[in-house]
């Protein structure tokens, strides 16, 4: 097969028109970070600290595969579960939506083989690779287990702890999916949203972004809401709606896949969802909520609405809550699967890499021995609620 490298982003560009058409004729889609508009404004946005590697295989000059692989440069996070230790500079070879994106008719061995041979031999640039959301029956997983790396410097460096990923399999009625949960979590459902209305005297609601008019106020509401919620707390703040952001959510509204939620107390917007609807899956992407509402629920409240609009319009198959074992999943879901947060590969002679790498098993394992004890005492829950509510001096 031909190979052909995008190393920048005129050299992406180029490539675009044969990209998307690929897309929408002949390739097995997997996610919409795949697709050529978002990539775009993935490059776009983090322009100063990534750079793209995409591979592209050809065959008598048909696209077999793409493979939109990026390096960023960044101080990668040493952390024990929310609590960050340190941090080290690494340039990170990554790969946008988990996996290749290859013809229907490829040759899926061939293309996994020739790919990672391509990418051993851009060993001198990156220090590590990380493949993140992987599934056990995925095909990248079962490739790496097999024949891709075959020939080549790369090795399975580390796998991380094997976690449980939630989602809903949508079924033809709301009614039906609530009736499949446990009684006490639907009495809970309930009993929250009740809670947070009477709270407000029946002023709240539901409002959903869709529409790329609608894309600059939502991230004006997600910049200020993400200030006061534990994620901010914990891993620090980052401004939400620079105009990079704005360009980003309004290409995936033009392209009809935004579907965002904010949930409305007293005219303020306490909760956000962000959100996004390709090819029959929705996906939650970030939930986020004020923390002075914490006694109400409004995070699990506003996933709670989400699911009932999901069941009134634009019904999807599936709603996936992306990697996390976190409770309001185990909850709400009713569909589940294991999955690794991060594959890492790496070369025998990337010492640097490698050093990382056994500082990051060694966290890991001390993680999750803490939260065995957590869960045996029956402590898990009450130490999460801390550490949501906690704050930081001043």
């Amino acid at each position: 097969m031909q190979v052909l490298m995008a190393r920048s982003l005129a050299e992406f560009e180029a490539l675009v028109p044969e990209w998307q058409t690929f897309v929408s004729a002949r390739a097995v889609a997997r996610a919409y970070h795949q697709e050529p508009s978002v990539m775009r404004h993935f490059l776009l946005r983090h322009a100063e600290t990534v750079s793209p590697r995409i591979i592209v295989l050809r065959r008598d000059g048909e696209i077999q595969c793409i493979a939109p692989f990026f390096i960023r440069r960044a101080r990668m996070p040493i952390r024990l579960s929310v609590l960050r230790l340190a941090s080290a500079p690494t340039r990170i070879l990554g790969l946008r939506g988990g996996d290749l994106l290859r013809a229907t008719d490829a040759d899926a061995a061939a293309c996994y083989r020739c790919v990672f041979t391509h990418v051993a031999k851009l060993r001198r640039e990156y220090d590590l690779i990380d493949l993140q959301d992987v599934s056990p029956v995925d095909g990248i997983w079962k490739q790496l287990s097999g024949t891709a790396l075959r020939g080549s410097a790369l090795r399975v460096a580390w796998v991380s702890h094997p976690q449980t990923s939630h989602g809903i399999a949508i079924g033809p009625t709301l009614g039906g999916y609530l009736d499949g949960l446990k009684s006490r979590d639907r009495t809970n459902l309930k009993r929250r949203k009740k809670k947070l209305w009477a709270a407000v005297n029946g002023d709240a609601r539901l409002d959903k972004i869709t529409s790329p008019e609608q894309v600059p106020a939502f991230l004006d509401c997600v910049h200020r809401i993400h200030q006061l919620t534990w994620q901010a707390k914990a891993f620090g703040q980052r401004k939400r709606n620079a105009l990079e952001d704005v360009a980003y959510f309004r290409a995936l509204a033009d392209m009809g896949l935004l579907r965002s939620y904010l949930l409305i107390c007293r005219g303020s917007a306490v909760a956000f969802q962000v959100g996004v609807q390709y090819r029959g899956t929705y996906q939650f992407v970030e939930t986020g909520y004020d923390l002075q509402w914490a006694d109400y629920g409004p995070g699990t409240v506003l996933e709670y609405l989400t699911i009932e609009d999901l069941f009134a319009a634009d019904k999807p198959d599936f709603a996936d809550f992306g990697f996390g074992d976190a409770e309001y999943k185990r909850i709400l879901g009713n569909r589940s699967r294991t999955k690794f947060e991060h594959v890492y590969l790496a070369t025998s002679g990337s010492l640097y890499g490698n050093c990382l790498l056994a500082i990051e098993k060694s966290l890991e394992k001390l993680e999750m021995a803490t939260r065995h004890l957590l869960r045996y005492f029956r402590v898990e829950p009450w130490v999460r609620r801390i550490l949501k509510r906690r704050r930081t001096p001043g």
